[in-house]
């Protein structure tokens, strides 16, 4: 048999395949990397903080892959504690301003920007934990998923959707 010969491909000499560990790790980073950034925004956080917290948290996740029996959900709770522990240690200084779109976005990219900025500042409006149930249930989760992930009852995750979606709401109004 010759180095080109296909069966040599496999053995000792040729290509070594992929490790299941991290191939499974690399497929869910890809899928849920994006998922925790927009679930961290949704929080409150900025988009490059909510991006920092999700790298980092994947970094953790990575230490203690084999270790972890929920990922998704293990993700969320590092995650989210992190944001926590940022707000309460940096003071949060109100700040309303949009960014000016400039020339180079067009009208229809301009409106979905904005249309996001509306959402986010009436996010930041709702009490913590009406934010969080959302983010959850934005995020394609079921009342009985956010009940377990939270600790809480599924009738409590209902009447938070129900009020916060209320408060959203009456807050679209205002702004019309």
């Amino acid at each position: 048999m010759t180095a080109d010969d296909p069966a040599e491909l496999g053995t000792a000499t040729g290509p070594v395949p992929a490790d299941p560990r991290t191939a499974e790790f690399s497929a869910f980073y890809r899928e849920h990397t994006p998922r925790l950034v927009r679930y961290l925004m949704m929080l409150g956080a900025p988009a490059a903080l909510a991006a920092d917290l999700a790298q980092d948290t994947m970094a953790l996740l990575w230490r203690d892959w084999d270790a972890v029996d929920s990922p998704r959900a293990w993700t969320r709770t590092v995650a989210g504690r992190a944001y926590l522990r940022y707000v309460t240690r940096v003071p949060e200084l109100p700040v309303d301003v949009a960014a000016d779109p400039g020339p180079l976005i067009g009208a229809a990219e301009a409106a979905a920007v904005e249309a996001r900025h509306d959402l986010l500042r009436l996010l930041r409006d709702l009490a913590p934990r009406e934010r969080q149930v959302l983010a959850l249930t934005y995020d394609g989760d079921t009342p009985a998923e956010i009940a377990a992930l939270l600790g809480i009852a599924e009738a409590t995750v209902r009447s938070v959707q129900r009020h916060a979606r209320a408060k959203l709401a009456e807050h679209r109004e205002d702004l019309r």
